[in-house]
């Protein structure tokens, strides 16, 4: 797993503390255990930071989405800074979580059974109408596709390339993905 430990009192807002520019490119993301006692999962990039996913320390599954970040990261070539708050040692939790992970081709007793797929009004209406959900990478070949930018295209201008070929989902009992819908 590629990833460096970040300096202590950096948050994901600030500029990259291992180049000499404090730049990120492509290169660079960030896994952030925010210390705060909640179950909040937050992605998008702030400031002058990097692309980044941010949890409290409740987020269910924790471990399990850090090392398919570290994976999904690491296959892109990108460096992870993992920030994490001073009592957790990020090499331990790291190797912890990574034996405790099964390979990203295994169906786990632990994913839902229903998923859900949170988005404007405006898409929802194009989705219904359409009749299939559609990665980002699809809707700009799609005939009635306006120029205007909206909520969700802001965000993805922000999230790293690839991402536009996934269909992003969450669990039917969180509120997370329309949170973040929600604040962009």
């Amino acid at each position: 797993m590629r990833y460096r430990k970040a300096p202590s009192g950096w948050s994901y807002m600030d500029a990259n503390p291992f180049t000499p520019d404090g730049s990120y490119g492509l290169e660079w993301s960030c896994f952030a255990i925010l210390d705060v006692d909640d179950d909040q999962c937050v992605t998008g990039k702030s400031g002058s930071g990097p692309f980044s996913a941010r949890f409290g320390r409740r987020f269910e599954h924790l471990k399990t989405d850090l090392i398919d970040f570290l994976r999904h990261e690491n296959a892109q070539r990108r460096t992870v800074i993992l920030s994490f708050p001073q009592d957790i040692d990020i090499d331990d939790y790291v190797a912890n979580a990574l034996s405790t992970t099964p390979d990203p081709d295994t169906v786990r007793s632990t994913d839902p059974e229903i998923i859900v797929h949170s988005t404007t009004a405006g898409a929802w209406e194009k989705i219904k109408a359409d009749g299939q959900l559609k990665a980002a990478s699809e809707l700009p070949r799609h005939p009635h596709r306006a120029n205007l930018k909206n909520e969700v295209e802001r965000y993805l201008e922000n999230e790293p390339p690839e991402y536009r070929e996934y269909i992003m989902f969450g669990t039917i009992a969180s509120t997370n993905p329309e949170h973040i819908v929600a604040s962009y």
